[in-house]
């Protein structure tokens, strides 16, 4: 009888488990336009307004010739020249199963999108030509970096550009900053020019401009690797939820290789208050550390003092 309620409480333990583990991501539902059915022979459905069933018949046998009838589209990332599209395609099929790690696509340097299992891909279809996986299509010419990008683009306006992390090597790593009550202060990586305001009434506006080489740059770019730049939105408050308030107030955005996060109406404050979440805090301690080691360089400060715009 012991035997049987240890096994009776075990068997109800697995059920409340069961019943509370979140079900595999399969990617945003308003995406899911193909009905999964494994009844019968598969009937081919329009993709929302941007293919016909016709033309998503005529990809998925494309891009298989063995199973086109387990390809279903899940995300639509663009329509170049024309004839070439970029599609999220998940295979399925009653019976195979696949890892449940997230899978994150990259070429030509550009993190382009993510999969939610390893049943994702990422595929070009050129109408009349074939379809093909994105790298291949990308090393054989039927579509260019600039479209790469273009979809990629695309893929975080959707929210399926997340999970993965800066693509480009150090060679070309790039990065801008721009802060200041009015958005006055900036500096870019890419062409060394440094803004300490663009805000003057007396002074010539190039008074403020210098050149600025930043140091470090191998140490900044380890850093940004390690952080969890796109799950970041493009308009952030690094500081929602802590009860501080300043006036004036100050505004950030930075930019690393494609992604922009703004912050906007940020309190002006040293150091990090508490009940400051984790992720605030680690954008802060980046765009603190950037704007910091700018404003002690000696070009910084060879620059003319602010003028007094309101007495």
């Amino acid at each position: 009888m012991k035997y049987k309620k240890h096994l009776l409480a075990a068997l109800f333990t697995c059920a409340i488990l069961s019943s509370c583990t979140p079900s595999v991501l399969y990617g945003p539902s308003h995406l899911s336009e193909n009905a999964i059915s494994s009844n019968g022979p598969r009937k081919y459905e329009a993709y929302g307004d941007y293919l016909t069933a016709d033309q998503v018949e005529a990809f998925c046998k494309a891009y298989s010739k063995n199973d086109p009838d387990g390809y279903y589209i899940r995300g639509y990332l663009g329509l170049f020249r024309e004839k070439t599209h970029v599609l999220l395609v998940r295979f399925h099929k009653d019976g195979i199963g696949f890892t449940q790690a997230v899978e994150s696509f990259y070429v030509a340097d550009i993190y382009v999108c993510d999969g939610w299992d390893g049943s994702y891909s990422l595929a070009v279809w050129v109408e009349g030509e074939g379809a093909y996986g994105i790298q291949k299509a990308y090393e054989n010419g039927k579509i260019s970096k600039e479209e790469i990008r273009s979809a990629a683009d695309k893929a975080e306006r959707l929210g399926l550009r997340q999970y993965g992390h800066l693509a480009v090597p150090l060679e070309k790593f790039t990065f801008s900053l721009t802060w200041g009550v009015g958005f006055d202060s900036s500096y870019d990586s890419k062409t060394g020019t440094l803004i300490k305001t663009d805000k003057v009434i007396n002074r010539s506006p190039e008074e403020y401009v210098t050149t600025f080489e930043y140091p470090n740059i191998e140490s900044l770019y380890e850093k940004v690797k390690m952080f969890a730049l796109y799950r970041y939105p493009s308009t952030y408050d690094p500081y929602e939820g802590v009860m501080i308030s300043t006036n004036p107030k100050t505004n950030y955005k930075l930019t690393i290789d494609d992604k922009t996060i703004e912050a906007r109406d940020c309190p002006i404050i040293e150091g990090y208050p508490e009940g400051l979440t984790w992720s605030g805090k680690r954008f802060l301690e980046l765009v603190f550390e950037i704007r910091d080691t700018i404003q002690n360089s000696d070009e910084w400060k060879a620059l003319p003092d602010y003028e007094v715009l309101y007495d």
